[in-house]
């Protein structure tokens, strides 16, 4: 929103709001919230800490009104926000559709080596790795929000089959028959794939670890596109040398950016994303009229 905020000029005006956008890459620390957040009657955040000092130095000044852009809320202390009176809000079901489309290109990125293959051609190589055919193979999904059943379609219609939904909300897609709520970790020894699509909080919190990798399928490829937080990655780094696991695709990560010394880097087999997946000028559009809307 921030880099492309005079696209939205018009929308503000119209809602007699005006804009301040401080200059930043992707969120600002909490020093730097509390000093300013208190000239504002509201606050449009993204990644920043929402939490206890933040808030409680914007109730001492202006603040009304906080809305999370995007989807996420594992940075907003609710029971905080509660306390001191903010109803913070985010902007659901914007980023279905972008997101999935990234989760499909991971599977299919997977299957078919395409980025093992790019390393080697830039490197002067010419490799000619056997992938898999992705039509046929039986796909898990943890979550079944936008996200998750914007990526089931989208797999659905490539052929494969989606046998495990992990979701204790399960509502059924009217796109898609024969989808039903799986009990987590049933399944999990039958899946040639699993996608994780679901929100950090509580329950998910490192629901990928040694205890449920030790259940999966010798050989599963696993894709993150939600939040870092709920694969512990010393769990996955042992799975990926032992063989359980034979490929991830992280576009996430617990720590982000990615340290420079984690051991992670050094796995051909692990494709990284930055945190990205969301970033479309369609998704802006709508996740930023939304925000506005509603702040």
């Amino acid at each position: 929103m921030s880099k492309n905020i005079d696209w939205f000029l018009e929308d503000a005006k119209r809602l007699s709001l005006t804009f301040h956008c401080p200059d930043i890459d992707q969120q600002m620390s909490e020093e730097e919230l509390v000093k300013i957040i208190g000239d504002y009657d509201g606050w449009i955040a993204g990644d920043d800490p929402v939490n206890e000092v933040v808030l409680s130095a914007g109730k001492k000044g202006k603040l009304k009104s906080v809305v999370r852009w995007g989807i996420g809320m594992d940075n907003v202390d609710k029971d905080a926000a509660e306390t001191l009176g903010f109803n913070v809000k985010n902007t659901p079901n914007v980023f279905g559709v972008d997101v999935a489309e990234v989760a499909v290109g991971y599977c299919l990125a997977l299957a078919r080596h395409t980025f093992e293959i790019d390393r080697s051609v830039r490197a002067g190589g010419w490799p000619k790795p056997t992938g898999t055919t992705l039509s046929g193979k039986s796909i898990g999904i943890l979550g079944f929000g936008d996200i998750g059943k914007e990526t089931a379609y989208r797999l659905q219609c490539l052929g494969c089959e989606i046998n495990a939904i992990y979701d204790p909300f399960f509502q059924p897609d009217p796109r898609m028959s024969k989808l039903e709520s799986t009990p987590w970790p049933e399944k999990l020894d039958q899946l040639d794939y699993l996608i994780l699509t679901a929100p950090l909080n509580k329950a998910t919190k490192h629901i990928i670890n040694e205890k449920s990798l030790g259940i999966m399928k010798r050989g599963i490829k696993l894709i993150n596109v939600s939040r870092g937080g709920l694969v512990n990655e010393q769990d996955i780094e042992e799975a990926i040398k032992s063989g359980i696991v034979s490929s991830v695709a992280l576009e996430v990560t617990e720590t982000e950016p990615l340290p420079g010394n984690s051991s992670l880097r050094k796995y051909d087999n692990i494709i990284f994303g930055c945190h990205n997946a969301s970033n479309t000028e369609e998704g802006i559009v709508r996740a930023t009229k939304l925000a506005l809307e509603t702040i």
